[in-house]
């Protein structure tokens, strides 16, 4: 068991990524041009946010 773990919903939020407003400008731009894993990850990304 992880000391740091939170878990709000059965979703480990340890696990989600913390992401930078480098990094979500250019996971949009790789949204925008179909990619689904960037789609992903920015929706763990805001994920995290919406749980905190």
């Amino acid at each position: 068991m992880a000391l740091n773990k939170v878990e709000i919903c059965g979703v480990n939020t340890s696990t989600l990524p913390v992401l930078k407003q480098e990094e979500k400008e250019e996971l949009f731009k790789r949204i925008k041009a179909g990619d689904n894993e960037a789609r992903e990850l920015y929706i763990k990304g805001n994920l995290r946010l919406v749980l905190a």
